[in-house]
């Protein structure tokens, strides 16, 4: 786990409400504003594709690694969506197989990179603390 997670281990239980300030919290706070504004524009997507029940895809494998915040639709989906423009030159193929499509939505890879820079920080945040509160000890 993340120390973005609510289950990071031993470095949330330096979390106490006195701790607004430090580095860890502002780093967490940073990862939820992360998480808010993927989870934003997620409502957009199912918006724009009009479907409602639309989730974050996560895959695995592959030369590229794990691939986050997809979107999946099956081929026929797709191709309704190319055709009322839903999706349209801006959308990449992040893979395909014989019955689905997984997109990267337009603005969705600089919310990615954000994330994963708020984890970075809150990462370290809680490994400086963690030393920090053992050093104490």
């Amino acid at each position: 786990a993340d120390a973005c997670a609510d289950d990071a281990g031993p470095a949330t239980a330096l979390l106490t409400a006195d701790d607004d300030d430090d580095a860890l919290a502002v780093a967490r706070r940073s990862c939820s504003e992360a998480d808010a504004a993927l989870d934003a524009k997620l409502k957009e997507l199912r918006a724009t594709l009009r479907k409602p029940a639309l989730q974050w895809t996560h895959i695995n494998g592959g030369a590229g690694g794990r691939q986050e915040y997809l979107i999946e639709a099956t081929r026929s989906e797709a191709e309704g969506f190319m055709r009322r423009g839903a999706i349209d030159d801006t959308w990449h193929v992040a893979s395909e197989t014989q019955k689905v499509r997984r997109f990267v939505a337009p603005g969705v890879s600089a919310l990615v990179s954000n994330r994963a820079v708020a984890v970075a920080e809150a990462d370290l945040a809680a490994d400086v603390s963690w030393r920090s509160f053992v050093a104490d000890l």
